[in-house]
């Protein structure tokens, strides 16, 4: 089983199939409620939801309605919700609380964003504990690649220029070699945020304003900045992940750059499937 927690949608695989979900929670009645059941408590109750459950693991406490939770334990929550989704075919049953398990499978991959510190891992990884008998760990932009040279978009030998997209900018990262002895790519070793130009539009092809998805970033500061995290050279290859929901606007890296494979926004998920077999 794999779980992408991905900022505006968690994703897993596993015995029944893909589940794709809004990472919200909501604390309503006594009782809480994950993905899209809280998405529709909040029309009625909004101080009772928090939307994006990943933008709060900097902070140690929730506020849910008239309640305050950690969010630890609200997270724990969420994959529980997830776990059992992709397991028995079904949601967690609502009112149960926090951490009553369910079930424990043998085998739980988190796939976390590429652009978090080992704190933000921390919270996730703690929320994880118990639910599954081994729950290892697997970086975005890594799994991307993985994904990426098993459907043959790169060669498992070159070196990758990775943009994943956020609604504020793209993290370009530079991710090594595959390996030779079959390993899984190395950990990405060289990253660099690009704000965004403008959230509603700057350069050609920009999302409309008010709708969810990547912000234009200037195509020669994508330029630069993948020469100069690979070391004064052009990557072998150029990667375009999607993470905020919406498949990114599409930048030209210049002439004489790689050509830029996108993929869809499954590939991470797909990519964690394969380190974790």
């Amino acid at each position: 089983m794999v779980i992408d927690v991905g900022p505006a949608q968690i994703r897993a695989w596993g015995p029944c199939g893909v589940l794709r979900e809004p990472p919200a929670v909501s604390y309503a009645g006594g009782r809480f409620d994950f993905g899209q059941e809280a998405v529709r408590v909040a029309l009625s109750d909004p101080g009772a939801c928090e939307p994006r459950l990943a933008d709060a693991v900097d902070d140690e406490f929730l506020p849910l309605g008239d309640r305050v939770f950690r969010v630890c334990e609200v997270f724990r929550g969420l994959l529980r919700y997830v776990i059992d989704g992709v397991t028995a075919g079904r949601a967690a049953p609502r009112g149960v609380g926090l951490t009553a398990p369910s079930g424990v499978p043998s085998q739980v991959t988190l796939v976390l964003p590429g652009q978090w510190g080992a704190i933000r891992r921390g919270v996730v990884e703690r929320a994880a504990c118990g639910l599954a008998e081994r729950i290892p760990t697997v970086g975005s932009t890594c799994a991307a690649v993985a994904a990426a040279q098993d459907e043959g978009l790169v060669h498992p030998r070159h070196t990758v220029g990775v943009l994943e997209q956020w609604t504020g900018g793209v993290l370009a990262v530079v991710v090594g070699p595959r390996d030779p002895s079959g390993g899984g790519p190395v950990p990405a070793c060289r990253s660099e945020h690009l704000p965004a130009v403008g959230l509603a539009g700057g350069l050609p092809g920009a999302s409309p304003a008010g709708r969810q998805g990547s912000a234009p970033v200037d195509p020669e500061a994508l330029r630069t900045a993948l020469v100069r995290l690979c070391g004064g050279r052009h990557p072998d290859a150029v990667l375009a992940v999607p993470r905020e929901g919406r498949e990114f606007v599409r930048p030209d890296t210049g002439a004489h750059a790689p050509r830029i494979r996108y993929v869809d926004g499954d590939a991470v998920l797909r990519g964690g499937r394969i380190l974790s077999a």
